[in-house]
């Protein structure tokens, strides 16, 4: 194989060095700080609004004990009116329910309704309350996917009412690193098809042949 002339070993060493650096353009420059300027972005958005579930866990929990002992005080109250119209003092729940049904069914009927809506609200608080604090967010993404209309209807209504704040606490800094580490991925990964279309290599140089 002959050798290169000097033109050709220009052309070649150059050639590696770009292959060696690639993006040191101003091009490449700008999407180096254009990414990491996203990047930073995410990662504190991420971990200010990873940080609020802890605070929502609270809120959502509160809704659920409030909205039971509101519906507990009706209950209480319908059932001490029946007891003092029908003379059925010393006469358990059930009895005054099942005595309200031959009597007045559509107040049964209520009654009733209230109950097992009480009833979902005491296991939905039961699920967020037993749970530890790193947790509860969990239980708060469960109900918000399950079945339960009743406490998605509550978690609702706790995320129309929140309000957004800081906690600073172990529980929150657990959050604050997991919201970070999904918003820097996620980020990287919108951004990962540009990137390797900065980092392409320039084309090897065509050798010509030269003739003796």
């Amino acid at each position: 194989m002959a050798p290169l002339n000097r033109k050709e070993r220009a052309v070649l060493t150059l050639w590696k060095y770009r292959r060696a650096t690639p993006g040191e353009d101003h091009m490449g420059l700008i999407g180096r700080w254009f990414s990491g300027t996203i990047s930073m972005a995410a990662a504190l958005i991420g971990a200010v609004l990873a940080m609020q579930a802890p605070a929502l866990s609270e809120h959502y929990a509160a809704a659920l004990f409030q909205r039971e002992q509101e519906l507990g005080q009706a209950i209480e109250l319908s059932l001490r009116s029946a007891r003092s119209v029908y003379s059925l003092e010393g006469q358990t729940q059930e009895q005054v329910v099942a005595f309200l049904v031959g009597q007045e069914p559509a107040n049964a009927s209520v009654i009733q309704s209230h109950l097992q809506r009480q009833e979902s609200l005491r296991a939905a608080y039961d699920r967020i309350d037993g749970r530890s604090p790193a947790s509860r967010p969990l239980a708060l993404l469960n109900d918000y996917s399950g079945a339960d209309p009743i406490a998605r209807e509550v978690l609702n209504s706790a995320l129309q009412t929140f309000s957004p704040e800081i906690q600073l606490s172990r529980t929150t800094a657990l959050y604050a690193v997991i919201g970070i580490a999904i918003a820097t991925f996620i980020v990287q990964l919108l951004l990962w098809p540009f990137g390797r279309l900065a980092r392409k290599p320039a084309p090897a140089p065509v050798r010509t042949r030269r003739r003796y």
